[in-house]
């Protein structure tokens, strides 16, 4: 019950949140002068209308977002203690796997998915101005003999939207590889260091048992930290694009 509470209270100001960017965005681009609006095709207008404003709202409303990052870093928090105060040899193998898994994955995936997601949305932006292109101008295009033009420019612009995404699949899917390579790793060693431990009598099997939990709950912790840094990040692209669309200097 406090969880859907929470959630729908959360859920209702962020619906109203994005409704107020809408309009203000809206607002301000309905200010600029008609050399300005013109400056820009009008592919690119819609595209920081709608795809900018959902991909910058992203950062509060997609399903991994800042909310989660807070609660891992809580979870991480509270797990590195207890683990510090019942076996600080068994933290330190832990913290040895944990700390390279985000490195890796905020230098190797977040920052370059960053750059990607840019890129998304300025090829989305030139997508939808081929369409519009191809749309609007269909029976000047069909009297110059231009059709197969402006259908090849929609092509390559929708292809280059697949290849970035790829991209971005493919960094992604780098990602998830890290995780049995440094969470099985982790564990394996774990294990056969703290049999040498049990075995020497510097702790017990319930010890290393209760530490192989609190390990689980820093790894979910510190998986769900990197999705949400991954996504923040990428919703950032699109805040990047709405910053700029407000900041435009409006003409006297």
């Amino acid at each position: 019950m406090y969880n859907g509470i929470v959630w729908t209270l959360y859920a209702t100001y962020v619906t109203r949140w994005v409704g107020a960017i809408r309009q203000k965005l809206f607002g301000h681009i309905s200010c600029l002068s008609l050399q300005q609006i013109e400056a820009k095709p009008s592919g690119e207008w819609i595209t920081r209308l709608n795809i900018d404003v959902q991909a910058a709202t992203a950062l509060l409303n997609q399903p991994v977002h800042l909310p989660h990052a807070v609660v891992a870093t809580i979870n991480i928090c509270v797990s590195s203690m207890i683990l510090v105060l019942m076996n600080p040899g068994i933290f330190g193998l832990i913290i040895a796997f944990v700390i390279p898994h985000v490195l890796l994955s905020q230098l190797c995936i977040a920052r370059p998915v960053t750059c990607l997601a840019m890129d998304v949305q300025e090829a989305v932006a030139k997508n939808t101005t081929d369409m519009n292109a191809l749309v609007t101008c269909a029976d000047i295009a069909m009297l110059y003999d231009a059709r197969e033009f402006l259908l090849k420019r929609f092509e390559e612009s929708s292809l280059e939207i697949r290849r970035v995404n790829m991209k971005i699949q493919y960094r992604r899917a780098m990602g998830s590889g890290l995780l049995p390579l440094t969470g099985m790793g982790g564990y394996l060693v774990i294990l056969l260091a703290g049999g040498s431990w049990i075995a020497a009598g510097s702790t017990t099997f319930g010890e290393l048992t209760a530490a192989f939990q609190y390990r689980g709950g820093m790894l979910i912790g510190s998986m769900m930290l990197i999705n949400s840094l991954m996504n923040i990040k990428t919703a950032l692209a699109g805040v990047k694009r709405v910053n700029e669309t407000m900041h435009i200097t409006l003409e006297e």
